[in-house]
């Protein structure tokens, strides 16, 4: 994987841990879900019509991602069927996990001495 330090291009638990590392520096990291994708939020669980989701998907555990006409696409996944509504679930599927990095730094590059 190729990312930009402070660029926030991976979660701010594992930039943190990266943070001075020298090319063939080995690490494992453990970072808490409050440094990765947040806890899970239940205000991030809606109903919403059941029509608006296509029948085959009306399953629990179907992920979904939404097209918006504006912004980011977000997953979302179904996590419970009712009479006339489907519960879905917007957090995202990391959110509330420790995750896990087995970490070697292979190359580094500078853009100042470019």
């Amino acid at each position: 994987m190729v990312y930009t330090q402070g660029a926030r291009q991976v979660v701010r638990g594992l930039e943190r841990a990266l943070e001075g590392l020298a090319v063939g520096d080995r690490k494992q990291v453990a970072v808490p879900a409050a440094d990765g994708y947040g806890a899970v939020n239940p205000l991030h669980v809606t109903e919403i019509p059941k029509e608006l989701i296509p029948p085959d998907a009306r399953e629990v555990g179907t992920e979904l991602q939404t097209a918006p006409r504006h912004g980011q696409r977000m997953q979302m996944k179904v996590k419970e069927v009712k009479q006339d509504t489907i519960v879905m679930d917007l957090n995202h599927p990391l959110a509330g996990k420790t995750l896990y990095f087995d970490v070697k730094v292979v190359d580094l590059h500078d853009p100042r001495r470019s």
